[in-house]
């Protein structure tokens, strides 16, 4: 939402919904004009009529609980992935290369964004799947927090969700359009190369020091 007079309906009704239309239009706001962007924002199935006025539909409350309560600016959001993290009898981690933007031909576990609605066990186990062609046996092992800042401010941030796992069937697949599957011994020095996302040693680490029944959280920032 970039035009300031549609910014500025969404955070009126931010502070309270819903609103009349005499309270959301500013009185320095020509009529036809405020009428037209109140007509955009509904178009996006953000605000609706409703009785008393005008009120925030339910993409509208997401919308607005993404903004900053100080500023009315929208938060750096992190995505949120679900990791898959499996080890073969021999020692090699189960990993994954980055065939397309905006990752490409970086290294991590297999992973997916995790969809609202769904169970993420589930979901793990569907992109173990889809990424690999491989079935495991899965259980929530931690989380991990990974911001990485450019001069700028913060050029990612990702929250994921790990789940350790022992392969059960399947068959690893070929390469396709969005990466490749293969299995690979890690240890730091070979984790130190930039190949790698940066977080991949600090989860390796963690889930090497960890036992399978423990639970482990970090949060790492990296320049």
């Amino acid at each position: 939402m970039t035009h300031p007079t549609q910014h500025g309906i969404m955070t009126s009704l931010l502070k309270r919904s819903p609103r009349r239309y005499s309270e959301l239009r500013p009185k320095d706001v020509e009529g036809n004009v405020f009428m037209y962007h109140l007509r955009e924002v509904m178009a996006a199935g953000l605000v609706e009529k409703v009785e008393g006025g005008y009120g925030l539909t339910s993409g509208g409350k997401k919308y607005v609980e993404a903004l900053s309560s100080e500023t009315l600016q929208p938060h750096e959001q992190p995505y949120i992935l679900v990791d898959i993290a499996c080890k073969n009898e021999s020692g090699e981690w189960l990993l994954f290369r980055q065939g397309r933007q905006p990752f490409d031909g970086l290294v991590g576990f297999p992973s997916g964004l995790v969809r609202a609605g769904e169970p993420v066990l589930e979901q793990a186990q569907g992109e173990l799947m889809a990424k690999t062609g491989l079935t495991a046996s899965l259980h929530y092992a931690g989380t991990v927090i990974s911001t990485t800042l450019e001069d700028d401010g913060v050029s990612n941030a990702v929250l994921s969700l790990v789940y350790r796992g022992i392969v059960k069937g399947g068959e690893l697949r070929p390469g396709e359009y969005h990466g490749q599957a293969f299995w690979k011994k890690l240890d730091q020095a070979e984790l130190a190369k930039s190949e790698y996302f940066p977080a991949l040693a600090k989860v390796v680490e963690q889930l090497e020091r960890t036992s399978p029944e423990e639970l482990f959280f970090g949060e790492h920032v990296f320049q």
